[in-house]
């Protein structure tokens, strides 16, 4: 029936073709099954383009709330990322038990004026003799002044009849230079506040009216940054001996090429280090991985496994897997297991406020019985895909059966955090140690040389790891300037 119709139809569009056909059924057939066999072929080919627009509508709909994209690729263009947090129940601004920075007053100012007598209200007479109590209000600011210091080193003859000479400090080897103030002034600023070296040189003329070139400058950084060499080894053997170390990377932008800096981050420890490669290469040149024991918190960046040390997987990479495949492709199981993920978190949160070390038996069984309940289900929601694509190399899975088949086989790294109160359910702080970079690379556009890239690597580990051992980063500048390095244990 389906080809009487068909032929109908040609001969209603060419009465020439349709007589051609009548004329040689044989010829009608083959023209039939030719005909299916384009159908077939394009309707194979419509739905793998379909499939193709749904990655890439998907793809085009990644942001930092639901990929590993960071903050700064979203764009203005794109909607603002839902953040994974919580609302609590605290109200806004400063909670019960914050230390406030309020300006307290003093009793020894460093500097009185008096103000001049009113005159009166009443006559308006000014009340010159008069003055009985007063009222203060006390004004905090900072007095930026020119000091230059004179060394003199005198001669001295001895009674033996030998002339010696008083000896200039270790660092004072110029007949003029700068202070170690001003000098670490430059480059808190130029490393930690990320600010050129064109527009600080217009800064310190400005402030001090010093005319300080961009080469000085960067004498006086690459100083600091051979000062602080102890530092970096140091801190790569104590972060070998760390208990929980996290790890992470990002790329850069070296001239003319791509780079990696890599962290090690601890509570009180930062270490950034470059290097052109990202994988496995690189952290074995790096040196803290090869020897490392403890746990190693870090993404599911497979190159990480490839070291003989226990794993734990962050878990906001995780829960942004699981809203990208909520949300985008509207696999059902995703948003089980991001419950199930939060209120593991919100378990293990509550014992650590109530001041435990670790959860109880049952309470662990009962995780570890979940977390299986709902792989088992996953799994089943995420058939395996059999068609082969290509002739050679593994048959290529849908995001949701990786996700799935990465949930049944990590699991111990998934629920560590859970088993081991030390370790942290994310890896927030690493990522952080690395933001700056993304900005550096923002505001200069790129790393002009591979020396600079590393001088800005050692100089921001030492002054973030300043910071989380409450130090003064501009008095740590001093200090290294004269080879004295703060070195905190991992």
């Amino acid at each position: 029936m389906r080809a009487i119709v068909f032929l109908a139809r040609i001969h209603a569009h060419s009465a020439k073709v349709g007589e051609k056909y009548y004329k040689d059924p044989e010829a009608v057939i083959d023209l039939i099954f030719r005909l299916f066999d384009i159908i077939e072929a394009q309707q194979a080919q419509i739905t793998e383009l379909t499939e193709r627009i749904k990655v890439l509508e998907a793809r085009l709909n990644q942001n930092s709330s639901n990929s590993n994209l960071p903050p700064s690729s979203d764009g203005p263009g794109k909607p603002k990322p839902k953040s994974l947090r919580k609302k609590s129940r605290k109200k806004r601004g400063g909670q019960k038990g914050h230390t406030g920075h309020t300006l307290e007053m003093v009793s020894n100012p460093d500097e009185i004026i008096d103000l001049p007598a009113p005159e009166c209200g009443s006559c308006g007479k000014t009340l010159r003799k008069r003055r009985q109590t007063y009222k203060a209000r006390q004004e905090f600011d900072i007095k930026i002044t020119k000091i230059v210091r004179e060394y003199r080193a005198y001669e001295y003859d001895c009674q033996c009849g030998r002339i010696e000479c008083s000896a200039f400090p270790e660092t004072l080897r110029s007949k003029t230079q700068y202070g170690p103030t001003i000098e670490s002034l430059v480059i808190y600023i130029s490393q930690q506040l990320l600010v050129p070296y064109n527009r600080l040189s217009e800064f310190i003329r400005d402030v001090t009216d010093y005319n300080m070139s961009e080469g000085t400058m960067v004498n006086m950084v690459s100083k600091c940054a051979d000062n602080l060499e102890i530092f970096e080894e140091s801190a790569k053997q104590s972060l070998i001996q760390a208990p929980v170390v996290g790890f992470d990377e990002t790329s850069i932008r070296l001239a003319d090429r791509l780079a990696w800096i890599h962290t090690v981050n601890t509570d009180n420890l930062i270490l950034l280090s470059l290097h052109g490669k990202r994988g496995t290469i690189a952290m074995n040149e790096i040196g803290v991985l090869p020897n490392f024991k403890g746990v190693a918190v870090h993404d599911y960046w497979k190159a990480y496994f490839t070291f003989d040390c226990p794993h734990s997987l962050c878990g906001p990479h995780l829960m942004r897997e699981l809203i990208f495949l909520h949300e985008e492709v509207s696999v059902s199981w995703a948003k089980d297991f991001l419950r199930y993920l939060l209120r593991t978190k919100s378990i293990v949160d509550k014992a650590k406020e109530n001041g435990k070390t670790g959860l109880s038996t049952s309470q662990l069984a009962r995780i570890s019985t979940g977390y299986d309940t709902i792989v088992t289900k996953c799994l089943r929601g995420s058939p395996i895909n059999k068609n082969r694509a290509r002739k050679r190399g593994r048959i290529k899975q849908s995001k949701q059966r990786n996700l799935a088949e990465r949930l049944r086989d990590k699991k111990e790294e998934i629920l560590r955090f859970a088993f081991n109160f030390q370790v942290p359910f994310d890896n927030n702080a690493s990522e952080r140690s690395l933001r700056m970079s993304k900005v550096k690379q923002k505001i200069s556009g790129c790393f002009r040389s591979e020396k600079g890239a590393r001088v800005f690597c050692r100089i921001r580990s030492y002054a973030q790891t300043m910071r989380k051992n409450g130090c003064a980063i501009l008095d740590g500048l001093k200090l290294a300037r004269k080879g004295i390095v703060f070195v905190p244990t991992g």
